[in-house]
């Protein structure tokens, strides 16, 4: 069951300058942290998500009904590249499996000054899904201001520091796959993985594609000698066919060991 959209105000805050006031909203709360512009004009920053117990928030790729996290900031001068994302875990929304984190989400993200001279505040507008038994749509404004060029907040940057070393690496000496083969029907495509983890477990896998282009939930069955074949539903939309050759990110975790990759699809 999804709730209307709720807007969340921002609440003081005795936070550094390096963050913006937490958002409350039901479910948990949510801030923005970012440094000083850096020499080279990237900004480090982080989307800090912390939830109640029972509560979930959703990875780039959630699933039927899910919603990825989006941030837009407000400041033409400032563009946001990208949103990184640690592997997933999966939840049940009734028979439905999606993909997504559980009491607190860290999302790196990699700002940059479009020009040299950088704002004296931080706007981004925010929107999110935070679930349990229902699924609440999130709006809101995260504005803080931006700490001057030198300055330097060493908390925060230990907080964004991290949040990066727990991202998954775009190569692991654990962790190999083959390029998908995609079925004649369309409908599913299957890859090998190999792996040097945990024989007795079964890896978890995560795919996000390019629009147009959905997965359903991956079936991993063990082949023995650390290798396993993972089969997944395969949704080809509008413009779907054509996009194939872009491949998909794949997200792996087996053990102690993750892997994010770009994943070929033949």
């Amino acid at each position: 069951m999804v709730l209307g959209v709720i807007s969340a105000l921002p609440f003081p805050s005795a936070g550094h300058a390096a963050s913006s006031p937490w958002l409350t909203v039901q479910g948990g709360r949510v801030r923005l942290v970012a440094l000083a512009p850096e020499s080279d004009g990237r900004i480090p920053a982080l989307l800090d998500i912390r939830l109640q117990p029972g509560w979930h928030t959703y990875w780039r790729e959630p699933g039927a009904g899910g919603i990825p996290p989006t941030l837009t900031i407000a400041d033409p001068g400032v563009e946001l590249k990208a949103i990184d994302f640690p592997v997933p875990q999966r939840f049940l929304e009734g028979d439905v499996s999606m993909a997504g984190y559980a009491e607190r989400a860290q999302f790196p993200l990699t700002l940059s000054l479009k020009g040299g001279t950088a704002p004296a505040q931080l706007d981004a507008d925010l929107f999110i899904g935070i679930c349990k038994e229902i699924c609440i749509p999130v709006s809101g404004r995260l504005s803080l201001p931006l700490p001057p060029a030198g300055s330097f907040e060493p908390l925060d940057a230990a907080l964004i520091d991290t949040a990066r070393a727990a991202l998954p690496p775009a190569t692991s000496e654990g962790l190999s796959v083959t390029p998908a083969v995609i079925a004649p029907s369309r409908d599913s495509l299957r890859f090998t993985l190999t792996s040097g983890e945990a024989p007795e477990t079964l890896p978890e896998v995560f795919l996000a594609g390019p629009s147009g282009i959905g997965f359903g939930p991956p079936v991993v069955t063990a082949q023995g000698d650390g290798r396993f074949q993972v089969t997944v539903p395969l949704r080809l939309g509008k413009d779907g066919e054509r996009r194939l050759a872009e491949g998909a990110i794949l997200a792996i975790r087996h053990g102690d060991a993750t892997l994010e990759t770009r994943l070929p699809l033949n």
